[in-house]
């Protein structure tokens, strides 16, 4: 017999050696074999995996999962009013922190004592320092409105050392 490590050795009597197949196939019979592999822990199939017959499902998971769902629903609800209410602070702390911006340059402008350059020639004298200390301010009155952003532009006079300094198209 040709089995799987049965083949007859010349050394085992004859008896022997049977009583080996016998116990081989016992075992193999025992075993589950999987394309000629003998899986020793495996039981063998006592029926059919299509014989099996489940019953009716019962409805205590699908209202399980319907609870889940709305609960989830809920928590996303919540977290998403969470969210536009921390982005409603947030907007509202931008508009205010501009709005103190705007009011500090308003009277930065309103206080500042300006002095007026009415001879070009005295601009094209200074230095690169003492140019970048000359802004120009509207003494018109009217305040100017920028064209990309339609906010108005408000002109302040930068300080050096207690002076400002007007460029020459005020003076």
């Amino acid at each position: 017999w040709c089995g799987r490590g049965l083949l007859r050795q010349a050394a085992l009597p004859y008896w022997q050696w049977r009583s080996r197949v016998r116990r081989s196939l016992e075992h193999a019979r025992s075993a589950v074999s999987t394309m000629g592999k003998v899986r020793k822990w495996k039981e063998p199939a006592k029926e059919r995996g299509s014989a099996i017959v489940k019953g009716p499902r019962k409805g205590a998971a699908w209202e399980k999962k319907a609870e889940e769902r709305s609960a989830r629903r809920q928590m996303l609800l919540q977290q998403r009013a969470l969210n536009d209410e921390i982005a409603q602070e947030k907007r509202d702390e931008r508009l205010r922190i501009e709005e103190k911006r705007k009011r500090r340059e308003a009277n930065r402008a309103m206080s500042g004592k300006l002095q007026v350059i009415k001879d070009p020639k005295k601009i094209k004298k200074m230095s690169k320092k003492q140019l970048r200390m000359v802004t120009t301010a509207d003494t018109t009155g009217v305040a100017p409105v920028d064209k990309g952003t339609g906010r108005e532009v408000v002109a302040s006079a930068k300080r050096h050392r207690g002076k400002a300094k007007l460029p020459a198209a005020q003076r």
